[in-house]
């Protein structure tokens, strides 16, 4: 049999794997699995593709309760484990014609990644928005228990309007509801980008993010903000995580036992992130080198809500279902634009100067960093924590749990102390 599934789930895989991905042992299929049909036998469950295996020692991979992926029970304290069981290459990924740009276009077969603004179906029907759940849940929106908003990108269906889109497993390319109920929803005609990459089977995508939260990114970094390398979504070694089990449907592309590249399907406030793989770190998790994706002529180092404030040059940004996108643009030339670098108030919530010196001259730890000092507050995985933007390079001194005694940062230099004040003047 094909050692490769064809679909997210592989409820169809009936390979003879027979360990899980972190190469424990697969134990036999128990009894829970197997049904008993009089007269003709026992036999495991439809839900197995082999069901009909009468073998007591079938340990081999399998997904009969419709998880994630093929997994397997093991001999350890998480129970279970994903396998390591590749997609089938079916076809290879068409390229569109020469200019067309994501996200305007989808840069895989079913589109989970698009974020374009395309509005109507392939027959010209107009699409309604996805905040008004017109029909209920979706029968292929994975995992039911989930909220209806935790299966779109960025957890948020209101951003995406009535624009299409694919937040299901088994959709063939973005689509949208339609107000006719006979039919509920339609695919839309949404064409393949142009970027080419080495690999036939492959477009290139940006190695950057359109939003702070940047659930749509689909690049290929793979290793945290630190240099940390980042573990694959389907190991639950060394640390178990419920991404894979929970948020499925949240992740741009689909998922695979090579997949370690950095994602962000739970919403984390400042951008993609991954496991660690390495233990012992005082930390399980990480953000990754994402920036947002710079606009033609653009260097920006401080951003609100979308807004470059601060850099070579000034765009007028119309914000487009929550993704910031240019509709027209101002250029200011051989003139930098900066923020005012003093504060309206004690506390100084609003500032967004780029001061990233103590008060102590102690230089600012990177805020999306763990390292040298493990960030465990709330505002490290919050959105709208900070005033600004966050971003890999952002260290300067903001005030995001709301010190009394005004903006302050962490010491980047790993000594006491920990944290320090900043020393930021009043305005006026």
């Amino acid at each position: 049999p094909p050692e490769c599934k064809i679909t997210q789930q592989g409820g169809e895989y009936i390979g003879r794997k027979n360990v899980s991905y972190s190469g424990f042992a697969c134990k036999p299929w128990g009894e829970e699995w197997r049904t008993t049909i009089l007269g003709n036998g026992t036999f495991f469950i439809p839900a197995f593709p082999d069901y009909k295996e009468t073998e007591e020692t079938h340990n081999f991979c399998r997904n009969p309760d419709g998880d994630g992926a093929p997994w397997c029970s093991i001999e350890n304290d998480m129970n279970f484990e994903y396998c390591d069981i590749p997609f089938c290459e079916i076809q290879e990924v068409q390229v569109g014609p020469e200019g067309n740009v994501y996200p305007e276009c989808r840069l895989t077969e079913k589109g989970k990644e698009y974020v374009g603004t395309k509005d109507v179906t392939e027959t010209g029907k107009p699409c309604l928005d996805w905040s008004s759940q017109p029909y209920g849940m979706p029968w292929d929106f994975f995992n039911q228990k989930m909220h209806f908003s935790e299966h779109f990108l960025n957890l948020n269906p209101s951003i995406h309007k009535n624009y299409c889109r694919n937040p299901a497993l088994y959709r063939e390319k973005p689509w949208c509801f339609v107000s006719d109920a006979d039919i509920e929803w339609e695919y839309c005609d949404i064409p393949f980008c142009h970027n080419l990459s080495a690999s036939l089977n492959s477009i290139l995508p940006p190695e950057c993010k359109l939003t702070e939260i940047g659930g749509e990114y689909v690049g290929r970094w793979n290793t945290t903000i630190s240099g940390f390398q980042c573990k694959h979504w389907m190991a639950n070694f060394p640390r178990s995580g419920n991404a894979i089990s929970q948020l499925l449907s949240a992740f741009p592309d689909e998922v695979d036992g090579s997949h370690n590249f950095c994602r962000n399907p739970d919403g984390m406030g400042h951008g993609p992130w991954c496991y660690l793989r390495e233990k012992g770190k005082g930390f399980d998790w990480e953000y990754c080198d994402v920036t947002s994706c710079p606009q033609t002529g653009e260097r920006c180092d401080i951003r609100v809500s979308g807004n470059c404030i601060s850099g070579s040059s000034f765009f007028i940004v119309l914000n487009v279902f929550g993704l910031h996108t240019i509709i027209y643009s101002t250029f200011v030339e051989h003139q930098s634009i900066s923020p005012k670098e003093c504060k309206d108030d004690r506390k100084g919530l609003n500032y967004v100067g780029k001061k990233n010196i103590t008060k102590s001259g102690y230089r600012c730890q990177q805020w999306m960093t763990r390292i040298p000092n493990a960030l465990r507050e709330d505002f490290y995985w919050k959105a709208k924590s900070f005033p600004d933007d966050l971003h890999p390079s952002h260290n300067f001194c903001r005030n995001p749990d709301g010190s009394w005694k005004g903006p302050w940062c962490y010491n980047g230099d790993g000594t006491d102390p920990e944290r320090d004040d900043c020393d930021i003047e009043y305005c006026g």
